[in-house]
């Protein structure tokens, strides 16, 4: 049922609340994850850009062994642009059949990216989507 499924990280440990259930549904359908993690660039100058990208294929990396020591298959990939826009457009790409991320259930400016990203995504996804809402339990300790 769910082949491939993007899950969609912004870095952060509430955005990793989504993936014990991404963990489930991949052991269950013997699914591939593929984690994304896509940052803004504007705004920021060469050297920030560079410590920015760092970190996110550092924080992939991770996750990559993390979850490929559980034996689920696992590929990753690291965008630049508009968080909105290119889960949609890579979960199409991808043929994925399920978006997977986590809401931080704060709104407003002062909310976390993803409660925005998540209402975006309901209206421009292209497959089934998994929105796990966060608390302030430490992901996996649940």
């Amino acid at each position: 049922m769910y082949r491939r499924i993007v899950v969609a990280l912004d870095g952060s440990e509430l955005g990793e609340h989504v993936l014990p259930s991404v963990e489930a549904l991949a052991e269950h359908f013997g699914s591939l994850v593929i984690l994304l993690r896509v940052t803004s660039v504007a705004g920021l100058s060469a050297d920030a850009l560079d410590a920015d990208r760092r970190e996110a294929d550092h924080y992939l990396t991770d996750l990559y062994h993390r979850l490929t020591a559980k034996g689920l298959q696992v590929h990753y990939q690291r965008l630049e642009g508009s968080p909105t826009e290119l889960i949609a457009e890579h979960a199409r790409t991808l043929g994925a059949d399920l978006i997977a991320l986590t809401s931080h259930g704060r709104a407003g400016v002062r909310g976390a990216r993803f409660g925005h990203v998540a209402e975006a995504m309901i209206l421009t996804a292209p497959c089934s989507l998994l929105i796990v809402r966060a608390d302030t339990t430490p992901a996996g300790s649940r």
